[in-house]
């Protein structure tokens, strides 16, 4: 059975989460064993240092009752260990205990044996026991036997008067009452460390320290790891997350493909997971789309084509007609109709065409200078209205086909002498970004603001009003829209400063590589 696209991420990042944690947990395991048999090796040692000094001045006769006191010191319960043994020291870290087995340096009892637990009180019997070493000494004898016995213990101690300490009133009276204290200092990021006071009577004490307790993670401990598991922890999420970016990569790449080759193109539907659901069910929307735009072109195309030949029969009848006399005014509104017929036709298979081929060759370059006179003289201009043209200097080379051009300015020139009143101007500018700015103004009534986007709409007209006195077919500024689109320019509508209606074009110049072309083409023609 095959697993949903988003079971199959929560498993993966759930295993993920898991097998980080195991991987943390042993490696956590191994680190933390030989930092905490390090730690419990430094304290033994200065314990069994100073065991073995004070074990040599107890007698025999003694020797239980010092091992009871020692274990009231230590919070240990320290016993004589069989003669089989061997000194020893196995530590567990997660329990933060250890069995030790230390010698005493005494032939009565060579051996002794406690399972520790508590290491501040480990520490703090130690600092009895190098406070009691030091009372087997005289006093001028002590400060060089505190630094022997610092040095062979490899702990750190000095005496030090109790009332220049950094320390609580509490912590002072337990000192004066004979108790001994230990002083936590905290920094951040860091262990903190404990200093343990052991009291000498008279206001001063032995200060051991400062030494670090153990902790199974520290902060910068924590930090680190979490810059090691956080990265890793993403890579392996990326890496589980990357398949799935790649085919919606590929998805999105053959729907853009369907655009242009619809019939050809299929988006992955494999493996079956909700993304290749999506896909079957984008396969199955496009397919209908193309069916339905082969049904719709073919209908066109079939209604174009068909009308065709019985427009041209009926053109041929009508000529053998004699417009005589009651029959003139009858052929003519029939020529009228063919002729509209015709008009529509032409509009509608060059409609289709722009959408059927939308690039345009922009290999060819059109000249507007010569072009655009051309244009105005082939339009009829019943009104007689004075149209003017503002055409920059030098070169107007457009990138485009002229045939497009052609039939984009007769549009829009034709709708300015149908609306204006009195003027049509007609300014070609050159503008930024290598485009050409084009205006076709008139003085006529104008396009409402709320119609100038809708006008461009296939087959909508303006209110009867505006429309008065006007015949078309409402494709020609679709279609001009689609030209200019297809130029890689822009069209919109405007009001002009008459109140008029202003259309505002933007169309790319040629380059100077396009227009060599064309010179080279042109030179060859000749030859």
């Amino acid at each position: 059975m095959l697993l949903s696209l988003f079971t199959r991420i929560y498993l993966t990042v759930l295993l993920t989460l898991v097998l980080t944690s195991v991987s943390v947990m042993l490696v956590l395991h191994q680190i933390n064993q030989h930092r905490f048999a390090d730690y419990t090796a430094e304290r033994v040692h200065a314990f069994a240092t100073l065991l073995e000094i004070n074990s040599r001045a107890v007698p025999d006769e003694r020797l239980t009752g010092w091992l009871a006191i020692l274990s009231r010191l230590t919070g240990a319960d320290w016993r004589m260990a069989t003669s089989e043994q061997q000194p020893a020291l196995d530590s567990q870290w997660w329990s933060q205990s250890a069995r030790v087995v230390l010698a005493t340096g005494r032939e009565s009892a060579p051996l002794i044996e406690a399972q520790v637990t508590d290491w501040d009180e480990l520490l703090v019997g130690t600092g009895l026991l190098m406070v009691n070493a030091l009372s087997l000494v005289p006093t001028a004898e002590r400060n060089p036997r505190l630094q022997a016995l610092v040095t062979a213990a490899g702990l750190p101690a000095s005496p030090v008067s109790v009332s220049r300490e950094s320390l609580g009133f509490l912590q002072q009276r337990q000192l004066e009452q004979g108790q001994a204290v230990i002083s936590s200092q905290n920094r951040p990021f860091t262990a903190p460390q404990h200093q343990i006071y052991i009291p000498m009577g008279q206001g001063n004490a032995l200060k051991l320290g400062p030494v670090a307790p153990f902790i199974w993670l520290t902060p910068l401990g924590l930090l680190m790891l979490t810059g090691v598991v956080l990265p890793a922890v993403g890579v392996v999420i990326y890496g589980a997350l990357v398949p799935l970016q790649r085919r919606m990569r590929r998805m999105i790449k053959a729907v853009d493909a369907i655009e242009h080759t619809p019939s050809s193109v299929a988006v992955p539907e494999h493996p079956a997971d909700e993304l290749g659901t999506m896909g079957q069910h984008v396969n199955r929307m496009a397919a209908r789309l193309v069916r339905f735009a082969q049904r719709n072109r073919e209908i066109n195309q079939a209604v174009s084509h068909d009308l065709k030949t019985p427009l041209a029969q009926f053109k041929f009848a009508l000529e053998l007609l004699k417009p005589e006399s009651r029959q003139a005014y009858a052929v003519g509104k029939m020529h009228q109709s063919v002729g509209e017929m015709e008009s529509l036709i032409e509009e509608l298979l060059l409609y289709h065409s722009l959408a059927e081929q939308p690039a345009s060759d922009s290999s060819q370059v059109t000249d507007l200078a010569s072009l655009v006179p051309a244009v105005l003289d082939s339009l009829p201009n019943p009104a007689g209205l004075a149209c003017r043209l503002e055409l920059a200097r030098g070169p107007l080379r457009v990138a485009g086909e002229e045939r497009l051009l052609r039939r984009l300015f007769g549009n829009l020139l034709a709708n300015a002498f149908n609306y204006g009143h009195g003027q049509v101007t007609l300014s070609v500018r050159r503008g930024a970004q290598g485009r050409f700015d084009i205006a076709i103004e008139d003085d006529g009534p104008g396009i409402p603001a709320a119609e100038r986007e809708r006008v461009f709409e296939p087959f909508y007209r303006l209110d009867q009003t505006r429309e008065a006195g006007h015949r078309g077919h409402g494709l020609g500024l679709a279609i001009s829209r689609d030209i200019v689109t297809n130029l890689n320019g822009t069209l919109n509508i405007a009001a002009s400063a008459s109140g008029g209606c202003r259309v505002v074009l933007q169309l790319p110049q040629a380059l100077q590589s396009q227009t060599n072309n064309e010179h080279h083409a042109a030179q060859d023609a000749l030859k």
